[in-house]
């Protein structure tokens, strides 16, 4: 999934949980935006909104697709992303 490691090593998923973790609730777009300058736009728009999906707790389909993996971005009633 994705482009791998951006330069400096970091992960699409490593950028996303650290966006989270600074930011605790932040919206969709605003999410996405952080994470795609985070890697110096060395990820696909595709890869961004896949690993935001994988990372998601409370999307049940994502457990389907990506059995397992380190869950930690909650989908808020208002649209918003929530650690």
């Amino acid at each position: 999934m994705g482009r791998g490691k951006a330069p400096g090593g970091m992960s699409a998923g490593e950028a996303l949980l650290e966006v989270i973790q600074k930011r605790r609730k932040i919206s969709v777009s605003e999410l996405f935006e952080e994470v795609k300058h985070m890697g110096q736009n060395c990820w696909t728009d595709d890869s961004i909104s896949q690993r935001m999906m994988w990372h998601t707790v409370n999307l049940w389909p994502a457990y389907i697709h990506w059995p397992s993996g380190e869950r930690f971005l909650f989908h808020k009633e208002d649209g918003r992303r929530e650690h």
